[in-house]
């Protein structure tokens, strides 16, 4: 059965600046270097993302995934939003994935007004 979670920065603007926001996280495995492959967890299926601005916010949002390690990575897909004149950004990937998080990198000239992460979480 599929689980929906959220995460919308607690509805905070993302500042002008750098940093990581949004994340949504499913438990880790309780052993986490396994090589056999034999890992049961609940993971991130499905995950689609949603950023306003003013149409004036200008630099690059990337997306993060996290390692069953507990360290974070930058996907390369999808690919970073860079922001320019558009007032709304939009998009979904598909996983599985423990957790993704929004990574802002030089946010400039007005912070991101909102932002949101939602994701579908299977067994």
């Amino acid at each position: 059965m599929a689980s929906p979670v959220f995460n919308n920065n607690q509805d905070q603007q993302i500042p002008i600046g750098t940093g990581t926001f949004c994340a949504i996280t499913m438990p880790l495995p309780g052993i986490q270097q396994q090589g056999s492959g034999q890992n049961n967890s609940t993971m991130l299926e499905y995950v689609s993302y949603m950023l306003t601005t003013g149409g004036t916010a200008t630099g690059t949002v990337t997306f993060q995934e996290l390692g069953a390690d507990g360290a974070w990575r930058t996907l390369s897909s999808p690919a970073a939003v860079t922001l320019g004149a558009a007032l709304t950004y939009s998009g979904s990937f598909t996983g599985p994935f423990h957790g993704v998080r929004i990574a802002a990198t030089s946010i400039a000239v007005a912070p991101i007004t909102y932002a949101e992460l939602k994701g579908t979480a299977r067994t």
